[in-house]
């Protein structure tokens, strides 16, 4: 299998799209019951992954057709914190059969790269606590757990 990483383009939203369906609803099997995969179609949504095309991040994996994308923004820190900027990692998915082979690695050193040309002090993303390959993934990138958010469901 030959693919190659490249910049998202308008024209792949769509494909993105699907693909984000496939991560909400595995998310929402295996880790998390209140990820809505219907989202992903909405017309928010569908504006949420132009304006990343635009004006963030978006890049995906190509094998014949996309396989994989990743998704981000630069985002100010917390109030409470010293202005930083910092580029989030909002959404990625690799398609299984693709997944051990470096891609991911890829477009998330891309992601980082292109944080580092745009200034960032901070990489950051969200990881369901439950998701021990996809911590383990971010680690092995170089990234440290800084804030653990609990919830209980009522």
């Amino acid at each position: 299998m030959g693919y190659n990483v490249r910049t998202a383009e308008l024209d792949d939203v769509e494909r993105i799209q699907e693909l984000s369906v496939k991560l909400s609803e595995w998310e929402e099997e295996e880790f998390d019951s209140t990820i809505n995969p219907d989202w992903n179609t909405t017309e928010e949504a569908t504006e949420w992954f132009e304006q990343r095309v635009y004006e963030g991040f978006a890049y995906v994996a190509v094998d014949e057709e996309i396989v994989g994308y990743l998704i981000g923004a630069v985002n100010g820190s917390e109030e409470y914190r010293d202005d930083l900027t910092v580029a989030e990692l909002e959404s990625m998915y690799l398609h299984p059969d693709y997944r051990g082979k470096g891609i991911g690695t890829e477009l998330a050193e891309k992601f980082q790269q292109d944080a580092e040309e745009k200034s960032a002090d901070r990489l950051r993303v969200e990881v369901t606590a439950d998701n021990q390959n996809g911590r383990e993934f971010y680690k092995a990138l170089g990234l440290t757990d800084y804030a653990v958010t609990m919830e209980k469901e009522l």
